[in-house]
């Protein structure tokens, strides 16, 4: 059809089709013209061993801490997961997703209980991601990072969290469409129920620079209906207008909580899927 034929009314059948495309959810091309990669979570003690080994050899905090078990069935609910990317030569890439579980505990400390359940439950934490040194800077990291955002947001995860400690890191997050916050302000979360009425009290999470650098990254999977998870940030914020700063203060920088948008795309999902 050329640029200035006017189109003829769409079929019922072209307007789901049209409707599927624009609210199909993102996957991850895990191949090139020249080489399929395969990310997935391990299968085996072999395969978790051989990717423990790699994020140890890379990232300082695995090798202090017990190797997360092998999952043998997965039943749906996020837990300590570490994934592999596997080229017909071996593995290439590795990453560790968990429940950010230290977080969940500081809202405990607070008498937070159930908001600490909502945490566990549904914020994932990146733990780190490795690649071998000949196949960097070839797009892996990237690949293994959004997997690991489309797996968490299938177990549940509205949140995923990272820590990226360099500046490549920090691009990175970027590009997979993460927010990266200043070293110098710590994350914070909230919970607060359907009306946005707080349930919890805020919890901030600082990253110190003893080491070098260090930033806290975030993003938001899925929205909810019921109880939401607030991200904002804490520190450091520069005044608006002025180039003074003022500390102790948290600037709220988005929610789970789902808008009216959000609830018209669930109906408009749900129509499609009653047609098809």
């Amino acid at each position: 059809m050329s640029e200035s034929a006017r189109p003829t009314t769409p079929s019922r059948t072209g307007i789901t089709e049209r409707l599927k495309n624009l609210i199909r959810r993102p996957t991850v091309d895990c191949g090139t013209t020249h080489e399929r990669i395969g990310i997935r979570p391990v299968a085996n003690e072999i395969e978790a061993q051989e990717v423990w080994l790699l994020l140890a050899e890379q990232i300082a905090h695995p090798a202090n801490r017990p190797r997360p078990q092998v999952i043998r069935y997965d039943d749906g609910t996020l837990r300590p997961t570490l994934i592999g990317a596997w080229s017909k030569n071996g593995l290439i890439g590795a990453a560790f997703v968990e429940p950010d579980e230290i977080a969940a505990q500081d809202f405990a400390r607070f008498g937070d209980h159930d908001a600490a359940q909502i945490i566990r439950s549904h914020v994932a934490i990146l733990e780190g991601i490795a690649v071998i040194p000949e196949r960097r800077r070839e797009g892996v990291g990237l690949k293994i990072k959004l997997f690991c955002d489309a797996w968490a947001a299938q177990h549940h995860a509205k949140v995923i969290l990272g820590i990226p400690t360099n500046m490549a890191a920090r691009r990175l997050n970027e590009k997979a469409g993460h927010t990266v916050l200043e070293a110098n302000v710590g994350l914070v979360m909230q919970i607060t129920d359907k009306y946005n009425t707080p349930i919890s009290h805020p919890v901030a999470m600082c990253r110190t620079q003893d080491d070098g650098f260090s930033a806290w990254a975030w993003r938001i999977l899925s929205k909810t209906t019921g109880a939401a998870i607030h991200i904002g940030e804490y520190g450091p914020i520069p005044v608006k207008g002025g180039a003074d700063e003022q500390s102790g203060q948290v600037r709220w920088l988005d929610s789970t909580g789902a808008t009216g948008l959000d609830v018209l795309r669930g109906i408009i999902c749900r129509l499609i899927h009653s047609l098809v």
